[in-house]
């Protein structure tokens, strides 16, 4: 098999290219949230990237990727019954919620510490980030994303995971029983969720735990075009004819096109372009043909796609603790790297005394992740996913035996 021709694993074709895609998507967003970090700049080159700047968008690859992923996996078994709604729901849980419990004890463990530092329980609130007791309750639920709060909550980038479960939900029993008629529904959320989101929102796709849901089904239901358009024989026909010369140009210019709507569109009306886009990208890489994708099927960005999840879990809590460490470092008269710069509103306490300090200060905190992520992958994501995979066969051996 050659880096250009579509992985198989077990009998099954998979899409290496999206996982790469996958994983540089998860860092932007690390990348992204670590320009503010508890009301402290990080003054370095990579957070004035216009790419990372905007990165915030990357969020909705996310739901078109799962779209295609769970239509490729799930649609077909769903649609035939040949899976329980209640076994894939508990599938699905089993691959998110494990890791969401370790994270948001992670920001509770945090939490604590700080409170027992400062003795203050205003130090706590991390701004406009809520870590109240029925916000943690609303973590625990996976609801926290689901317009039941008035803020962000404790580890506030997981608003995505409860869209994204509660879409899980909708699309599977969609599925179940509107069967293939779901087309219909599908069309109806392509439609009218931009324009709900524009009313709701005034002006820009960012809708995150108000009405991230609406957002989340957005991309999940573009991600289903595209699975289906990649089942079409007309578009495998024309991806088949493609040269990996014209592969490569149509990837370059996908790449262009992504980084130009990322960094003008982004905060914009036309921000609602990108889950169009990405459905787009999805498609398009799938097929795993060009120079982009060979590049996107190397080993560490393989590496990157399996850990996305637990990047994207874990890099929150992990920057508070790289900024709390940072500070008792200062404390302590050992090393101090903060600076102090002029703001709009006066002076302003950054992290990285110049831009180069931030950076080594970003560079430090994207290994520490990769490592941790590592860990989480290998200690909570893989036993937790294949304990549940073992619950449910195991329940489906006994249903069907009691059934005999």
């Amino acid at each position: 098999m050659t880096s250009q021709e579509p992985a198989r694993s077990s009998g099954h074709v998979g899409y290496p290219a999206l996982d790469g895609w996958r994983g540089i998507c998860a860092s932007l967003v690390a990348l992204f949230h670590f320009r503010l970090v508890w009301h402290i700049d990080v003054n370095s080159h990579f957070a004035r990237a216009a790419i990372v700047q905007n990165a915030s968008l990357f969020v909705d690859f996310f739901f078109v990727l799962s779209g295609f992923v769970i239509a490729y996996r799930y649609q077909d078994r769903l649609i035939g019954r040949t899976i329980r709604l209640r076994d894939f729901l508990a599938l699905r849980l089993g691959r998110l919620y494990p890791l969401h419990l370790f994270t948001l004890m992670l920001m509770l463990g945090i939490a604590v510490f700080v409170r027992s530092e400062t003795h203050d329980p205003t130090q706590v609130t991390w701004g406009s980030v809520d870590v109240g007791l029925v916000a943690f309750v609303a973590n625990l639920l996976l609801v926290q994303g689901l317009h039941t709060l008035s803020s962000p909550t404790w580890n506030y980038p997981s608003w995505s995971i409860s869209a994204e479960f509660a879409t899980y939900l909708a699309y599977a029993v969609l599925w179940t029983q509107l069967r293939t008629r779901t087309w219909i529904a599908t069309t109806v959320v392509i439609v009218t969720a931009p324009v709900v989101i524009l009313v709701l929102n005034g002006d820009t796709l960012d809708v995150t735990y108000d009405w991230g849901f609406v957002r989340s089904m957005l991309g999940f239901a573009l991600g289903t075009i595209a699975f289906s358009a990649s089942r079409n024989a007309r578009v495998q026909e024309l991806f088949a004819r493609l040269s990996p010369g014209e592969s490569t140009v149509i990837e370059v210019m996908l790449l262009a096109l992504t980084y130009a709507v990322v960094t003008l569109a982004a905060g914009t009306p036309y921000s609602l372009a990108a889950p169009f886009l990405f459905a787009g990208v999805v498609l398009a890489f799938s097929e795993a043909r060009g120079a982009v994708t060979a590049a996107l099927v190397s080993r560490p960005l393989q590496s990157l796609g399996r850990f996305s999840y637990s990047i994207y879990m874990l890099h929150l809590p992990l920057q508070l603790m790289l900024i709390y460490a940072s500070v008792a470092l200062g404390a302590s008269g050992w090393i101090s790297l903060f600076g102090v710069h002029e703001g709009s509103q006066g002076p302003e306490v950054t992290l990285g005394r110049s831009p180069w300090v931030g950076d080594v200060a970003t560079v430090i905190m994207f290994a520490l992740l990769i490592a941790g992520s590592a860990l989480t992958y290998r200690w909570i994501e893989q036993p937790w996913r294949a304990r549940v995979r073992r619950w449910v066969a195991a329940r489906r051996a006994q249903g069907g035996a009691m059934g005999a």
